[in-house]
């Protein structure tokens, strides 16, 4: 276990940050992707807690370990300018970092150098973000999908973020029938949005960049409930691997579904995790978020762990009480993570 105190992230930090050249600009969003000098295994951590004495520094809320795959996960800690941090995304293809601010009601893009170092490159924000939670960046159509858990809830989409700054209307707004929404991701066009509460579970929805136009609520192409779920958050799929996996905050536990493609042919269900990964020796207290490395050699599973304010990391193939493989210790609370996996003996990365 590698604890790391705010005054060593600082010194860490400091001159790194002080390189950091912030500005606020329009940004075309045909950018060329990041091409990768060496294999990449960066994993973005957004940080909850803020600052509320005006007199004192801010803290910092977005953390980098790199190389996460390293037997001891290190890195660097910076000041994204976010308070409450939630959902983080990182895009390759746009070279672009998207992390969302629940107090502020904002999500704030980062360009990111070829070694790591996040830039402020401006923000968004819309009033009705009263409670974020994923995000997901669609390239392909220059969508950015948001996930809100508070009224109203929903998931809501902004179009060409990158060339849009300050107040901004969403080009459309999904309800998805009074679901409450947490995590989210995507991959070929389709939408998986974890629904947290009482009969928990995921709402997948095909075809979303044909359904923007329109006004009316999104049905789901399948509604799978997951038994014995009590408090659904974070959500990893590997189209790879054919693998989706879900943590519960409140039963400490990472549910793993192997074959999820499968699951999703069906219209409406109640699914069974392959297995679970849960019990004292995975140190797993309340799991908020998840990200799968999927490249051959290099299988694994990273766990935001929010009341241990730590991130675990499993052996792709772990099942009930298995120790993790590696663990980071903050001074804040990790609420969501994202890991960008690029460039080793198999052409994986996660959706």
């Amino acid at each position: 276990m590698r604890i790391i105190s705010r005054i060593a992230w600082f010194r860490f930090a400091l001159p790194l940050v002080l390189m950091t050249v912030l500005f606020s600009a329009c940004v075309r969003n045909d950018d060329e992707p990041l091409i990768p000098r060496a294999p990449i295994s960066r994993l973005y951590v957004s940080l909850f807690e803020f600052q509320t004495d005006e007199t004192a520094d801010p803290y910092s809320n977005l953390a980098v370990l790199d190389p996460a795959d390293a037997e001891v996960m290190s890195g660097s800690i910076f000041n994204s300018g976010v308070q409450e941090g939630s959902g983080v995304f990182f895009s390759p293809e746009a070279g672009r970092l998207f992390q969302g601010s629940v107090l502020n009601q904002t999500i704030v893009l980062m360009s990111v150098t070829d070694v790591g170092i996040p830039q402020q490159s401006g923000r968004i924000s819309h009033e009705d973000l009263t409670a974020i939670r994923g995000l997901h960046y669609d390239h392909e159509h220059r969508n950015l999908f948001v996930a809100n858990n508070w009224t109203p809830s929903g998931v809501y989409v902004f179009d060409n973020p990158m060339n849009r700054n300050g107040e901004v209307e969403p080009l459309r707004y999904f309800p998805l029938g009074g679901v409450r929404p947490w995590g989210i991701t995507m991959w070929d066009n389709q939408l998986l949005v974890v629904r947290t509460g009482a009969q928990g579970g995921v709402n997948l929805y095909k075809n979303v960049s044909s359904q923007l136009a329109g006004t009316e609520d999104m049905a789901p192409d399948a509604r799978l409930t997951v038994s014995g779920a009590s408090s659904l958050r974070g959500v990893a799929y590997s189209t790879r691997l054919d693998l989706m996996v879900l943590t519960d905050f409140e039963q400490a536990s990472v549910f793993v579904f192997e074959h999820a493609s499968e699951l999703f042919k069906q219209t409406v269900a109640t699914i069974e995790p392959t297995r679970i990964i849960a019990g004292p020796a995975t140190g797993l207290m309340g799991p908020t978020d998840v990200s799968i490395d999927d490249r051959e050699g290099s299988e694994r599973i990273y766990v935001a762990d929010k009341r241990s304010k730590s991130v675990l990391r499993f052996d792709l193939t772990a099942s009930g009480n298995a120790a993790y493989e590696a663990q980071t210790v903050f001074p804040l609370s990790p609420e969501s993570i994202f890991l960008d996996a690029r460039g080793l003996v198999g052409e994986g990365a996660q959706e």
